[in-house]
């Protein structure tokens, strides 16, 4: 087998091709001319490439994987082409291309997230396995932001991490926002924190969407029970004695929405499906459009966009809440986490 990594710094390139090349060298096979004069008119051609200042033949920073038996030659994203700085706020579509390079069937950590046989309607499914054992299913109101969640969810159970310490992310404040969240609801649950309040969350346009979701099209009995927070709103969904989804958020109405959200994409899943669950949260970075577009009928359709702009606020209120210490990208050695972010995407721990 053959592997053409793209033109680059002599110092980068073995960096980035090493781990690759690693990968696809796990059975040994004979040499042959096809072979080798497949691979040398690849790398002939990226160096011409590379000296034009023209772009590789995918269009990208990727490798060319060549296997023989039959010959086939395909082009596969690389370690490090997405890489985006933690600290950078990034979009829906940058951090799917990070998930397709964790997901690289080739040179990926983690299986691709597959819809399957799970039913995408009313909200949007994907599973992504994170182990043997271990099946992550994303909830979010599109395909692309279940699928995003349930790469990152896999991902960070590839880890160990515990939800309440550690997350994965498309970026630090997507990651932290993760953590604070589950910080919160434990707090919550354990009586530790939360007002009961009866706000009306129904005015939410997005909270009646998914409430109707949940109670008319899935026909689930369920009961929405608020707690007002310090600069936040806790929304539990049950069903008789059983919770069947969370949120913390800036509002009531946001709070409601995503709550029951979470809440219609289990019951969807069905009780057969034995997996951890991811649903949205507010901290999920936007879509790469102009944020200005997002406040007419857009921002409404490809709900919640618009709530990562009150985010930063939010998570100053629950380290408070909570008294978490700072968030710090984390830097742990090993290859599952120098993937991760290879792939532009953020692990980040917070402290007690």
């Amino acid at each position: 087998d053959g592997l053409v990594p793209p033109a680059g710094a002599r110092a980068r390139v073995p960096a980035r091709a090493g781990d690759a090349t690693r990968r696809i060298t796990r059975t040994t096979m004979p040499s042959s001319a096809a072979l080798l004069a497949t691979v040398a008119g690849a790398a002939v051609h990226r160096l011409l490439s590379a000296l034009a200042e023209l772009p590789g033949p995918a269009g990208g920073p990727d490798c060319l994987v060549v296997r023989v038996d039959p010959l086939r030659a395909t082009y596969h994203p690389i370690a490090g082409a997405a890489a985006n700085e933690a600290g950078h706020s990034t979009t829906v579509d940058a951090a799917l291309v990070g998930c397709a390079v964790l997901t690289d069937p080739e040179l990926g950590l983690l299986p691709d997230a597959v819809c399957g046989e799970l039913p995408q309607r009313p909200a949007a499914l994907a599973a992504c396995q994170s182990g043997s054992d271990t099946t992550v299913i994303g909830i979010g109101s599109t395909g692309q932001t279940a699928h995003l969640q349930a790469v990152l969810a896999a991902a960070g159970a590839v880890l160990g991490l515990v939800p309440t310490v550690g997350a994965v992310g498309a970026d630090l404040t997507h990651a932290a926002g993760t953590v604070l969240r589950h910080r919160v609801d434990t707090l919550v649950r354990t009586g530790a924190a939360g007002l009961p309040e009866t706000a009306s969350w129904d005015r939410d346009p997005a909270a009646r969407r998914w409430w109707r979701a949940l109670t008319v099209a899935l026909a689930v009995p369920a009961a929405m029970r608020l707690r007002a927070l310090p600069g936040a709103w806790h929304a539990e969904v049950h069903g008789g004695t059983a919770r069947l989804g969370w949120a913390v958020e800036h509002d009531p109405g946001t709070a409601a929405a995503i709550a029951a959200l979470h809440a219609a994409g289990i019951a969807q899943a069905g009780t057969g499906a034995r997996a951890r669950f991811a649903a949205i949260t507010g901290a999920c970075p936007p879509p790469d459009i102009d944020p200005s577009d997002l406040e007419g009928d857009l921002g409404r359709w490809m709900w919640p966009a618009r709530t990562r702009r009150h985010e930063p606020a939010l998570q100053e209120a629950m380290i408070a809440i909570t008294g978490a210490g700072p968030v710090r990208v984390d830097r742990p050695a090993g290859r599952a986490s120098t993937a991760i972010r290879a792939a532009g995407l953020a692990v980040v721990e917070v402290a007690p």
